[in-house]
């Protein structure tokens, strides 16, 4: 009869140790690497780095006042199409022991540039969160932005030109929310999600709160499944003041008013709109005429031909800076030519001149905008094709045209050809940096 000796007893007995531990490890680890965050009465608290950073995720710490041991910045390509949405996505998992609607709020930096309005925005989703009524309704990935230079804000809205806050119900349970890359340079430091009728928004309190709770417990998937009704909630900021009056972080001053602001009339139906850029912080101009809105534009021109004949019109032009904080109005005054003075853009025409005089003004790394000169009437031009590089990237029926989504880094050749109501085109004329 054959038997097993101590020593192969005592091997058995420690690879079988030490399976087990291994085993304990790895679950430890992933634990570790994937923890499921307690929310404790009415606040949950995340720092960002407390998930290993992938992709094009960097952690770094050149940036100071970060709070922990680091913030992350994203260092890949700009996705600002939806449909990009969804690179090196990082998932965090919360329990919420106290439901609710809670509002999100981050902590972020626009780590390159000058501008408050590039380099400012990154994508979150909640799979597992539920609109509110009243609230700005989220469908998949959303574009979160701040609009402050050279400081950590914890402003965090979504809609551009008409900041809304971010608000989700979440029912008691387990829930997750999603980030993804969307502008290069935006450096987001730590998350947080606050029942605002239970924990009022203070920078201090948010900057100094511990990091929440971990279970330790392995996060799960969860799939997204209808919550209970939302309880009552506060009313939604006023679309008058869309910028939250609650948020002491916000320290810019309301843009300047435009200047230099005059009206060109062409004919009795066309005329043009011009005034000199703001501020660096200003991001477009609502314009409205006889006291109602009419449109918006990042330009610094607005081109109409639906203007009645004999007419008089009192426009208005607001600058709106990036954290939707608007300037007083400016207001000029036109009246259109009176009958069929022959210059109301109907046909075409001999081919139309290259635009005259065009020139170029460099706002930024990726911000620029073009001007050149109003062709004859007899032209009958109803737009400027402009292309970059040989691409073609908009039309404009006016005499400038803002160019906000260059590569910083790069030079551009334009091309802008004029085109008649035939669709005539001119030749081109081509503007260098």
């Amino acid at each position: 009869m054959r038997t097993r000796s101590r020593f192969s007893c005592i091997s058995s007995v420690s690879l079988l140790l030490s399976a087990a531990l291994f085993s304990l490890g790895a679950l430890l680890t992933q634990a570790s690497a994937n923890p499921v965050f307690n929310e404790q009465n009415g606040l949950l608290v995340i720092e960002r780095e407390s998930l290993p950073a992938i992709g094009q995720w960097s952690e770094e710490n050149s940036i100071p006042g970060f709070t922990g041991r680091s913030y992350y910045i994203w260092r890949g390509d700009n996705f600002f199409n939806p449909a990009n949405a969804g690179r090196d996505t990082m998932r965090y998992t919360f329990r919420i022991n106290t439901p609710g609607v809670y509002r999100l709020r981050w902590r972020s930096y626009i780590g390159v540039g000058n501008l408050g309005s590039e380099y400012n925005d990154t994508w979150i989703r909640f799979p597992t969160g539920q609109n509110v009524a009243g609230e700005q309704a989220l469908n998949g990935w959303t574009k979160i932005y701040q609009g402050q230079l050279n400081t950590w804000s914890w402003d965090a809205w979504t809609v551009d030109f008409n900041p809304q806050a971010i608000r989700q119900f979440f029912g008691a349970g387990e829930h997750f929310f999603e980030v993804s890359g969307r502008s290069t340079g935006h450096a987001i430091d730590r998350i947080v999600l606050h029942q605002e009728s239970m924990v009022s928004f203070s920078a201090d309190r948010f900057i100094n709160a511990a990091e929440s709770p971990r279970s330790g417990d392995v996060a799960p998937q969860p799939a997204p499944a209808p919550q209970p009704a939302p309880a009552p909630q506060p009313e939604p900021e006023p679309a008058s003041q869309p910028v939250a009056t609650d948020n002491p972080d916000t320290t810019g001053t309301s843009p300047a008013t435009p200047v230099a602001v005059r009206a060109d009339v062409y004919s009795s139906t066309a005329a043009e709109l011009f005034w000199a850029r703001g501020d660096g912080n200003v991001v477009s101009y609502n314009i409205g005429r006889n006291g109602n809105f009419l449109d918006s534009t990042n330009g610094t021109s607005y081109f109409m031909n639906d203007l009645t004949s004999g007419a008089s019109y009192e426009f208005e032009i607001v600058a709106v800076a990036a954290d939707g904080s608007q300037s007083p109005a400016a207001k000029v005054t036109l009246q259109t030519l009176g009958g069929n003075d022959g210059n109301s853009v109907s046909g075409g025409g001999a081919q139309p001149n290259a635009p005259a005089n065009a020139s170029l003004v460099v706002y930024s790394s990726t911000a620029a905008e073009l001007f050149w000169d109003r062709a004859s009437v007899a032209e009958n031009v109803v737009g400027t094709d402009v292309y970059r590089d040989g691409l073609f990237i908009g039309v404009s029926p006016g005499t400038s045209y803002f160019d906000d989504t260059r590569a910083p880094g790069v030079t551009y050749e334009y091309q802008l050809f004029a085109r008649n109501a035939n669709n005539d085109s001119s030749s081109a004329t081509t503007v260098n940096e």
